[in-house]
């Protein structure tokens, strides 16, 4: 499923990228005052009291959701080979099983065989 949505985001992303570029070959003006005016936001953005402690908070909250996100995945990786080894050891552990019982089963055969 996790595939799925990566190529998802990956045409969604293309396509739109695209639709970006065609219009900014179309109308060079207009995406250079929508340019500017943005910038001019931000830099009044920057310009308030708040702005400075509202960005460390956004940004330290990002940043510990990345990490939780990096954490989990890594648990994730461990816990699976910890899955597959302990798959391993019962795989291996029934086949020493399988072959006493073999070897027992030919020995009792040998004992108690019809003439």
């Amino acid at each position: 499923m996790l595939r799925f949505w990566t190529w998802a985001g990956t045409i969604a992303a293309t396509i739109l990228g695209g639709v970006a570029v065609y219009l900014i070959a179309q109308r060079p003006q207009e995406t250079v005052d929508v340019v500017s005016k943005f910038l001019e936001q931000i830099l009044y953005l920057r310009q308030q009291p708040w702005f400075r402690d509202a960005a460390v908070f956004l940004g330290g909250l990002i940043s510990g959701l990345c990490l939780d996100w990096l954490r989990r995945k890594l648990g994730r990786s461990r816990a699976d080979k910890r899955e597959a080894l302990g798959n391993e050891m019962l795989i291996s552990e029934a086949k020493r099983y399988a072959m006493r019982i073999k070897a027992a089963l030919a020995l009792a055969y040998r004992e108690h065989s019809l003439p």
